[in-house]
This record gives structure tokens, sequence and C-alpha cells, in this order.
């Protein structure tokens, strides 16, 4: 997918994201300063919005991450409070965690950070993953 590099630089490039992949013309017929977009902002915000705009979210994470964008570590954090603060399906932590596994594969410095991430997923869904066991069951819905 080459518009996600577009959207999604790498760390390396500019921070700053030009509405030129919203429209190519503005920038070069415009002498107004490019407006700048954050796309971690807006998938952060549509998780926090609802139920299944976090689920909806994680899915793209998973989408980024396995096409090789660099996802901060803060934005993992991000997602991983609203996992773990929220009564979410087991499906969404498993989203998450397959995100982050993808993620540090991919490029594994700096990634130690999510360490913590995956104790405080571990701990919360420890319990259930327990009881699933104990009573032989697959509930995608815990």
């Amino acid at each position: 997918m080459p518009s996600l590099y577009r959207l999604f630089p790498r760390e390396v490039e500019t921070s700053h994201r030009l509405s030129t992949a919203l429209d190519p013309t503005a920038a070069q017929t415009d002498n107004t300063a490019p407006v700048t977009i954050d796309p971690w902002r807006v998938v952060t915000d549509i998780a926090k919005a609802s139920r299944d705009g976090l689920s909806r979210s994680l899915q793209w994470l998973c989408v980024f991450s396995r096409s090789g964008v660099d996802i901060p570590v803060s934005t993992y954090m991000q997602f991983s409070s609203l996992v773990t603060k929220s009564d979410t399906p087991l499906a969404n932590s498993l989203l998450l965690v397959n995100a982050a596994m993808m993620s540090s594969w991919l490029k594994s410095m700096g990634r130690h950070q999510l360490q913590m991430m995956f104790s405080a997923i571990h701990a919360q869904l420890a319990p259930h993953v327990l009881d699933c066991l104990k009573n032989n069951s697959d509930s995608a819905d815990m």
C-alpha cells in the first residue's frame, strides 16, 4: 500500500504530514502554509469514540503494522490503556498484541518499551483466560 507511506512517513522523514495526500494541487497553487494532519490522532480519536470504533481502529493498527508503517510506542500505549480500561472483548486485546508483535518483528529497536503493555494486558486477561481453560470454552466476547 504505497499511499500508507505518504500518510505515515518513517522516522527519518519529516514529522509533518502535508495535506497533499488529500489534495495534491493545494500545496502547488496556494501560497498559504500547508495543512498538517496527525493520522495517529485520527485513529486514536475513532478508537475513543465507541466500542466499535476501538475494534475498527485496532484492525487498522494491524493493517498498518503488517504494511511496515512505523507505529510509535506511544500509540500502542494509548491503545493499551483503552483496551485495559474498558470492558472490551478478548478479540480486541488479541488484535493489539498481534499489531505490536508484528511491529516488533519488523523493527525491534526501541520496542522493549512494549513489555509494559504486554504485562498490563496479561494481568487484566489472566482471570478470563484461566476461566476459559477451566471451562474448556472459547469465549471471544470476554
